[in-house]
This record gives C-alpha cells, structure tokens and sequence, in this order.
C-alpha cells in the first residue's frame, strides 16, 4: 500500500503489525499533518473482529488525556476495509528502550507513573485497555509516554463481544483473571503495569518460560521471585508496590489506579532527587542518553503572577575566556546578557496544563480564582495557564472547600475532595414528661437473659423491671440451649404487668460428614448439574468435599440425550460414577434473512452464527447434531429485530429460522 492514498491520507511507510491490525505511517492532505492509520488485517473479514475494531475507536476517541494516543476518525476503503486514523507519536516503544539499555530506576517510576495518569483517566470514563505491555508504550523524541493500541478496550456499558471463555491479551502481561477466561475490570491494567514495573527495575519478567502454557500456570498458580532477590538494589518501597499490583485475587491488588499512582509519587518524592517548584508533581520528563542540553529553572518568586511565569531557558557552553579583559567588556556583556534574557522569556510561550477535579460527594460547583467555570465534579479543567490558582468547591448542605495548587507543566494535575456536611443545630423542643411502669419477667426454666426493645438488660428471670417508660415494650428472652422466646406488651403509666414464657429446647443437629463423588462420562465434556444446580463444571471432574447423602447428577452434552443418575456419597469414601451418554441423530436448520424496506421485504445475506461458531451466509441448510443451541445473524450496517434465537434440533427433523433486518 506504499504510495497509494486513501481516503485524504497519502500512505508513507509500514510501521509494524500486529494481531488485531497493520499500521502505516501517511500524509493527511487535507490538514497537512503526519498521521498513523491502522488497518483490519486483509485475512480478517468476519463481522465479530469488523465489531470489536469499531469498538477500539470508539473506545479511544471518548479519551482526551496527553498520556493517550489521540483518535482522529474511523473510516472505510473502497473495498470494504476499516481503518483509523490517529495521531502518529514520533517515537520508540517502551519494547525496545528496555532492549536497547537498562533504565534508571528514577526514569522506570517516571514512565510508570506516566502510564498509570493515562489509564487512570480511561478507567474513571468505564474503559479498560486490557493489552497494557511495553510494545503499546510509545516514549515520544521528548521523552512523554503515549498509550496506544485499545484494540482489547471493552466499554463497560457495551455488549460483551469476545466469546465467553476466551482469554484475550498478551500472555506474560495478561491477569489471572485473563488467563482463566473470567470477566475482567480496571484491576487487570493495574495487574499488567506491576508487570512492567517489575521488568523494569529487575530486567526479567515475574512469570516466563518456554512454552506459553507454562507462562499461563505461573500466572495462575505461582509467585513470583521477590524483586529485590533478583536486584539487590531494588528498594523495599518499590518490591512492596510490586507486590501488591501484583496479588492474584483482584480485591487484595490496589482498587484504583489513583492508590498506586500515590505510592509511586510518594517514593519518587523520598528519592531526594533535584526536583523544584516548578517541575510537575505528575510527570517527570523521561531523559534520554542522547539529552545533551542543560537548563536553568527559576523558581516562582513573591512577584506578582506576571512576573513569576518563567520557563526553562537553553544555554549553551561558552568557551574559555582569558581572564584579563577589560572591566568596561564585563560590564556591557553581562548587559547584553541581561537584555537576551528578558527578551527571551517574555517571548516564551506558557505551558498549558489541565486540572482533574473530583469530590465526594461529586456535583459541586468548581470555582478558579473565585470566578464559577461553569462545570461540577468530576470535571477536567483546561487548558490553564502554568501559575497558581485558587480552587474552590461550593455545593448545597456542604460546607465550601477552597485551596491553593500550581499548574507548572503540560500534563494532568488531580485533585480530589472530601466535603464537609453543614452541621445543623438541633431543634430545642421542651421533653414531654414521662410515664413510668415495671414489668415482672419470669421463665421456665429460669436464667434466661432478659432483652428490651434490643436492648441487653444484664438481668436474668426472675426479676422485676422498675421506671420503664410506658407503651410498647419488646420482650426477648435468651437461654443457652433453647430457642429464643419473644413477645410485645402494652405498659401503662404505673401500671405492673406480668411476663412469663416457657423455653422450648432447640433441635440437636447431627454432625455433618463429607466424602467425594467423581463424576466422568463417555464421550467427557459433558456439563455437569448437581441437585439441580450448575455447576459450570464438565466431566471428569471429582467433588473433593460433598456432603454424605444421596446427590442427584445430570450430565448435558451437545448431541447426546440428557443423563441423570442418582450417587450416595459415604463418609471419607470416593464415590464414583462413569456413564455412557447416547449419542442423539443429526437434524437440520434452515436460515434465512430478509431487509424490511417500507413495508416490503428483500432477500439478505447475512453471517450465520451457531453458538458463536460461524456457519457460512444465508439462505442455507444446515446439518447438525440434535441438541439446544444458540443461533444468530449479522448484516453489516444493518441491525436483526430478532437478533439471536434458543432452537432444539430434533433427530432426522428440520428446524425454518428466519432474521428479519431493518437499515442502522
């Protein structure tokens, strides 16, 4: 495709390719501007992969954060392919950076903090990435990281479209959440960015091996060599992080992005590093070997805000000169000196930053130097000029929160704010006087714990209660070894009533036993029911602990008839049970699909799907085993009023399905 244009976009290069796309670096005619576009892979035409590409465009284009690649348009090519254009990072990847020289541990926090800002952004809009690795991190010729390729994104609020049960992303990235084919969340970024933490610092992976299988049980069933065990420099702060990212049970890792971002920020500030006022407490800019130019930061002076906005100005080495020049030189040169520099930074652009504002509750109004924006939290403020500004957040019942920060560097600075509800005073109203009663509380057998209104009274029946305010009064009376008795009574002003129950024992229960039940079948696979319920298992498989008793199993596979079979369980005693299902005939389908059209219908063409096996175009026949099945149909651009279908083939029958589909 070099050479050719597409669309407005004249194609340069081939810039590398992947499972879920090619990616060309071009020219956009219209804009005159470098773009990269990616293309579906030629060998992929079904309408699945069509759908999830789409799904990664509008997944990234709902993204606006400088950490994140930038999405231009999604369109398609004369011949039906789908490409997006999106901006082009000029750059390397973070793949091979750490092939071509081991990073410092200060620029591995930086460019993990870097990545942990952008996704912090997608997962607070319900995007995932799902595919975070060093080959879709681009560290751009400045030294920014860019996040690229949502090829895996999944929108939190869009039909699930991979099949259930596969895994999808890279596997020595990919959560064990990924690799046991589970629904996934914002934690299995989290999970992947631990691993290229871990890489960084240490220089190999936590799980490897030759084979990807053995990749996969690592993941699932291993931990990982402490860091610090294979780089003795590695800090604790550091391995502690590691460690925590990387927990197998999603709820033991960090919940949010914000939490690990925090740590990462607090150990880069223990770090001592040469870091001043004007350097953003965000990003730090990753250094490259080749960085050969210094810069001189002013610090932000008591001047007025005018004054106080100064960039980072270049300045170039001065070769030796000879001491012995005259005074009247000195002093012109460090005047024109003086004039340069002035001239220079007020001809110095300001850095536009943004500001992420969150508060809980959320809802509140956002002032900036007491002058209302216009949004409530959560917002992203911007762009704003680098300088300090006030912050403040006003909403109803809550008391108004204002605060001073510094916006000094083209990136995202988050804040977050708790609010504080208005304390109302409460109403002075003159007490009622009270009426007293006594109750007399008595049992058999008697001890009994005497409870009222909920309330433990720390006496025991027999007793009288004396000075109870009169009205409704609950009665709970409790004794170790009998069930609980209660009742309510009505006390009246000085009145003394009586209460008495008789306990009734509880009900010995006899120990609970367990054994185990193998269950197999021929041909396996077979889904297994135990008394009545799923049990997303298939055979062979054994119930290691299972209650003594008889258990009722059914065994349900595709194209054999339903087994049932009763199985006693004896304590500390294997049982087992091995049947043989019977194979069921094959039966047909016959799919069809039309396009209504003001009333009128016209033969389609539309993909066949058999619980998510494709099976050709229709109109056609289709021979299969007898059994309960899912089957849908999908037309590009079109969308099915009758989108999927439950059937039940019969042996030697034959089952008519028609899809109607109206224009998207």
């Amino acid at each position: 495709m070099i050479g050719q244009t597409v669309s407005h976009y004249r194609i340069l290069e081939k810039l590398g390719e992947g499972g879920m796309g090619v990616v060309f670096k071009a020219e956009d005619i219209k804009l005159k501007r470098t773009v990269a576009l990616k293309f579906l892979p030629a060998d992929i035409t079904d309408a699945q992969a069509k759908e999830r590409f789409i799904h990664e465009a509008q997944a990234a284009s709902a993204l606006d954060h400088p950490r994140i690649c930038t999405i231009y348009e999604i369109d398609e090519t004369s011949d039906g392919r789908l490409f997006i254009a999106m901006a082009y990072c000029d750059g390397e990847t973070l793949k091979r950076r750490i092939e071509r020289e081991r990073l410092s541990l200060e620029d591995a926090v930086n460019i993990v903090i870097q990545i942990g800002n952008g996704l912090a952004q997608t997962h607070k809009q319900g995007i995932v990435h799902r595919d975070i690795k060093p080959a879709n991190i681009i560290i751009t010729r400045d030294g920014y990281v860019k996040i690229v390729d949502f090829g895996l994104a999944k929108l939190s609020f869009a039909t699930r479209i991979t099949r259930t049960g596969t895994s999808m992303g890279t596997p020595v990235y990919m959560s064990p959440e990924q690799v046991t084919g589970q629904e996934v969340n914002h934690r299995t970024d989290i999970w992947s960015l631990g691993v290229i933490l871990y890489e960084l610092v240490t220089g190999q992976l936590p799980f490897s091996g030759d084979y990807e299988a053995t990749v996969l049980h690592g993941i699932v069933n291993e931990e990982p060599a402490p860091p610090s065990q294979i780089e003795g420099s590695v800090p604790p702060q550091i391995e502690t992080i590691i460690t925590r990212a990387l927990q197998k049970e999603a709820d033991q890792r960090y919940q949010k992005m914000d939490q690990m971002l925090a740590d990462l920020q607090r150990f880069r500030a223990s770090l001592g590093a040469a870091k001043t006022d004007s350097e953003d407490d965000e990003l730090t800019r990753v250094m490259r070997p080749e960085d050969e130019v210094r810069t001189v930061v002013q610090k932000p002076s008591k001047a007025p805000e005018s004054e106080a906005k100064k960039a980072a100005v270049p300045v170039r080495r001065r070769r030796k000169r000879p001491l012995l020049v005259p005074m009247v030189l000195i002093i012109a040169a460090l005047a024109a000196a003086a004039l340069f520099w002035l001239r220079q930074e007020r001809s110095l652009p300001s850095a536009d930053g943004y500001l992420s504002v969150d508060s809980e509750p959320p809802g509140a109004e956002i002032l900036l130097n007491q002058e209302n924006t216009g949004q409530v939290t959560p917002a992203l403020c911007g762009p704003l000029d680098r300088g300090s500004y006030e912050l403040t957040l006003q909403s109803d019942g809550f008391e108004a929160w204002s605060g001073t920060l510094s916006i000094s560097s083209a990136d995202t600075v988050r804040h977050s704010v708790t609010l504080v509800p208005v304390k109302k005073k409460p109403i002075e109203d003159t007490p009622a006087p009270v009426s007293k009663g006594s109750l007399s509380v008595s049992s058999s057998p008697q001890g009994a714990d005497i409870y009222l209104n909920g309330v433990k009274t720390g006496r025991r029946t027999p007793a009288v209660l004396s000075d109870l305010q009169a009205g409704e009064v609950e009665i709970e009376l409790q004794k170790k070894g009998y069930v609980t008795a209660s009742g309510k009574v009505n006390l009246a002003a000085g009145e003394r009533l009586d209460y008495n129950r008789d306990l009734r024992r509880e009900a010995v229960r006899p120990a609970v036993t367990y054994g185990a039940l193998s269950v197999a079948s021929t041909p396996p696979g077979a889904k297994i029911e135990l008394d009545g319920a799923s049990t997303s298992l298939v055979t062979p498989h054994t119930f290691d602990k299972i209650e003594t008793g008889s258990h009722s199993v059914r065994l349900t596979l595709s194209g054999y008839e339903k087994k049932t079979l009763s199985a006693r369980v004896t304590e500390n005693h294997d049982t087992r049970i091995s049947p043989s299902l019977t194979p069921l005939g094959p039966g047909e389908v016959r799919v069809t699909a039309v396009i209504l059209e003001e009333g009128a219908q016209r033969p389609a063409v539309a993909e066949i799907f058999i619980d998510d096996q494709s099976h050709g175009q229709t109109p056609k026949k289709i021979t299969i085993d007898a059994g309960e099945y899912g089957i849908s149909a999908k037309l590009f651009g079109y969308s099915a009023r009758n989108p999927s279908r439950r059937i039940t083939v019969r042996p030697g029958r034959e089952e008519h399905i028609k899809f109607e589909f109206i224009k998207d």
